[in-house]
């Protein structure tokens, strides 16, 4: 019964998703006209997301101005510089797993007509998925790091096991609907990040989860 219950709420978030998906893809084609693409729109939104993700990650600020709008370069160079677990978010678009639109609406700034879309991202990465040992061996000490300042330091992580990053992100896109203009990023919030430490074989599995990467973590 419990498994019913829950495979039925399962079932309901899925459809929801799904016509929340389809609403905002209509609600952008009317928005921006037939020529509107819905594939390159999401390739264009991984691709956008896992380049100001570096971006912040390295506090680049010359790239941070490059695809975000000034508020938001501002507000996102002050805070990455300050937090540890965003060294940890080094996805590549092929890792941002899912896509979710979560609204899309217009808005008037200082005379000029925008469309503003809101996005859920979600992102998986091996730590074993990187091309050098140099770089596996960083992102071990770099979880060290980050459980450390959490206080976390004696939380153990079994060393045969595989180890992922995943890491939940928000983001909302604009574009100036008057002039042929690109899309550029006007938030950016690193919702939570989760070390997962997992056996294939035995499928046992820890995940130490950072709700608020500002803040302490839970397991």
């Amino acid at each position: 019964m419990i498994e019913s219950k829950h495979g039925w709420r399962l079932k309901l978030q899925q459809l929801l998703s799904g016509l929340r998906y389809r609403y905002c893809m209509w609600r952008l084609r009317r928005l921006l006209g037939s020529d509107f693409d819905e594939h390159d729109f999401v390739h264009g939104a991984r691709q956008l997301a896992s380049y100001v993700m570096d971006a912040a990650r390295q506090s680049d600020w010359s790239r941070i101005r490059s695809c975000c709008t000034e508020h938001c370069a501002s507000v996102t160079y002050s805070q990455q510089r300050q937090n540890l677990c965003n060294q940890l978010v080094r996805f590549e678009s092929q890792h941002l797993l899912q896509v979710l639109p979560l609204s899309v609406h217009r808005a008037w700034e200082q005379g000029r007509r925008y469309v503003f879309v809101d996005l859920a991202f979600t992102g998986l990465r091996d730590m074993q998925d990187f091309d050098s040992s140099g770089e596996q061996q960083q992102m071990r000490q770099l979880v060290l790091q980050v459980l450390q300042q959490a206080q976390l330091g004696g939380a153990q992580l079994t060393p045969m096991h595989q180890r992922l990053v995943l890491g939940e992100f928000l983001l909302s896109l604009r574009r100036e609907l008057t002039q042929d203009s690109g899309w550029l990023v006007d938030f950016y919030k690193m919702h939570c990040i989760k070390l997962v430490n997992f056996s294939p074989v035995t499928l046992q599995y820890r995940v130490i989860e950072f709700l608020n990467p500002f803040q302490s973590a839970k397991f």
